[in-house]
């Protein structure tokens, strides 16, 4: 390195940077934006995952699909469970199979499940969905779990550190002549998410909602689900169900809340009386429906997913109700 006064430079350059991103994160805040850590990153998963692998019988793993990270409030599971491990491994729009037959060969799990799923989770097509999860478990080192979790801590602080606001992405979106949209869904580093459906555009949602069930309708080209041939694909869960057990584990299925076209679609195609009331039977899983847990119906604004508003109500409500059932303790 040259000779030469190099204190004042590196002053005036941290200077500059330091009021150049107050100014990024002040001018994002403003927008409607906020902090955020990445939901789709895997090595955070993974960090999540090797917390559940503690040989404890009190361990409390959420697994499933966006439902599952939404609709659970992180706060009031823990404040019911306070000397329980509490790991949240949802992934958006990706079947849970391969992270439970992960949990279930794992010898130093031990703890209890909550599986929230819809009926085509338990089939083989979506058994690899959750395969690329699982992987990085197993192949990510300690530079990777630092790097991950210091991600996580910053995102959940800094909003321009968020995905959505990455360079290319506000340069892209510019180019196109549109701002960035404030994003309704925060997560923290313990990768529980709340949606705000205040700050977004309730009826693009919904609309996205039924441009899915419309393609999967055209896929069905009229033909119906046969109960039977589903009963024989879920009950592939048993031995897995049986390995877990045998450790003093044990897995619950939950039908989380839907509302309005996504209810009627899953009518349609997935009759309750001949679906999800049959699962028990076909699997020995003991099943909770968010229609049984009593009180006011649980309304989605995007007929999918809650509001963070009544997240802690549904939670609370399905806590008293595995409780009920025995799965869970009574704290």
């Amino acid at each position: 390195m040259p000779e030469g006064p190099w204190a004042r430079p590196v002053l005036a350059a941290v200077l500059v940077c330091g009021a150049l991103a107050g100014a990024a994160e002040g001018g994002w805040r403003a927008a409607g934006h906020r902090p955020s850590a990445d939901a789709e990153d895997l090595d955070l998963w993974a960090i999540a995952r090797a917390r559940a692998s503690n040989h404890d019988v009190n361990t409390i793993v959420i697994i499933g699909k966006s439902r599952a990270q939404l609709d659970v409030h992180g706060p009031t599971l823990r404040r019911r469970y306070p000397q329980s491990t509490v790991v949240q491994l949802a992934l958006r729009g990706r079947g849970a199979w391969a992270a439970f037959v992960d949990l279930t060969a794992d010898e130093a799990f031990a703890g209890r499940v909550l599986w929230f799923l819809t009926e085509p989770d338990l089939t083989p097509q979506a058994h690899r969905e959750q395969r690329p999860a699982v992987d990085r478990v197993h192949h990510l080192g300690p530079d990777g779990r630092t790097n991950a979790w210091l991600r996580a801590q910053v995102a959940s602080a800094v909003t321009f550190r968020h995905a959505d606001l990455r360079p290319r992405r506000v340069l892209e979106n510019l180019a196109r002549g549109r701002a960035v949209p404030p994003h309704f869904v925060v997560m923290g580093p313990d990768r529980f998410a709340a949606a705000d459906f205040d700050r977004v555009d309730v009826e693009l949602l919904r609309g996205q909602i039924a441009a899915v069930h419309a393609e999967m309708r055209a896929r069905m080209a009229g033909r119906s689900v046969d109960p039977a041939r589903w009963r024989a694909d879920v009950a592939q869960v048993r031995p897995h169900v049986a390995q877990l057990r045998a450790r003093g584990g044990d897995v619950v299925f939950v039908a989380p809340p839907v509302s309005g076209a996504s209810a009627a679609f899953s009518e349609a195609f997935y009759p309750r009386a001949a679906f999800w009331d049959t699962l028990t039977g076909a699997t020995g899983v003991l099943t909770v429906h968010h229609q049984d847990l009593g009180g006011p119906p649980f309304v989605c604004p995007d007929t999918s997913h809650l509001d963070a508003e009544d997240a802690p109500r549904f939670t609370a409500a399905l806590l008293d109700r595995l409780v009920a059932m025995g799965f869970l303790a009574a704290r």
